[in-house]
């Protein structure tokens, strides 16, 4: 499989301060493609985010733990709502 024209993100939650993980980047001289900031997401929690680059200009998406946690829950319902919506197809 040749991914060289693929566009993906890696994203890790990580618990150490995403402003440390930039501020470390900056002063090594890595990329930054998207400075810190903080999404939300209605209805859920809001996430902190910060994306790099890889040496191949891969985009690694670096989470605020706690937001990346809430996000990651099982949705005890999805698979009920799943089969329900396949029923009506």
């Amino acid at each position: 499989m040749n991914t060289a024209s693929e566009w993906y993100y890696i994203g890790y939650g990580i618990q150490i301060g995403l402003q440390s993980l930039q501020d470390s980047v900056k002063s090594a001289g890595g990329k930054i493609i998207n400075e810190l900031v903080t999404l939300p997401t209605p209805g859920k929690a809001d996430v902190q985010v910060v994306i790099l680059a890889d040496p191949d200009d891969h985009e690694i998406c670096f989470v605020g733990d706690e937001g990346f946690r809430a996000l990651s829950k099982v949705d005890e319902s999805a698979e009920k709502e799943l089969r329900e919506q396949i029923k009506k197809m």
